[in-house]
């Protein structure tokens, strides 16, 4: 071995010694006691602002890192998800959250009013290729 290729080994050997990575990760389980609406999470998805949004069978749930918030169907509310099953999460290029439901159909957050308009997709089954019950 030349010495320039030792002296470099040995550099990068004390680089890291001196700058060891740091293995601190922890862990926390967030569940239905800390504030998710239901246990079993279809999708999770992190949006350009920073927010952590799981779609679950009892509607979504938006966490900051500290509270929850959480949108379900409410029949008498226009504005409110379409359905409660969600299924699936997408945030698009333009930073747009886009909601699929079971039975709702497809739904779209308008952030700045803290609601959904509902799309003309009623049936995502059909759209997506699935059924609820696994069956293709």
């Amino acid at each position: 071995m030349s010495i320039k290729f030792k002296v470099v080994i040995l550099f990068l050997l004390l680089i890291f010694a001196i700058y060891p990575q740091s293995s601190d990760i922890r862990f926390e389980r967030i569940s239905v006691e800390q504030g998710l609406p239901d246990g079993l999470v279809h999708d999770i998805l992190q949006d350009h602002q920073g927010f952590i949004w799981y779609a679950t069978e009892d509607g979504i749930c938006k966490y900051d890192g500290y509270t929850f918030t959480t949108y379900r169907y409410d029949p008498d509310d226009s504005t409110s998800l379409s359905g409660n099953p969600v299924s699936v999460l997408h945030e698009d290029q333009s930073g747009i959250l886009w909601v699929g439901t079971w039975d709702g159909g497809l739904n779209k957050f308008i952030r700045e009013k803290d609601e959904f308009v509902h799309s003309i997709l009623h049936n995502l089954s059909i759209f997506f290729g699935f059924r609820r019950d696994g069956l293709k």
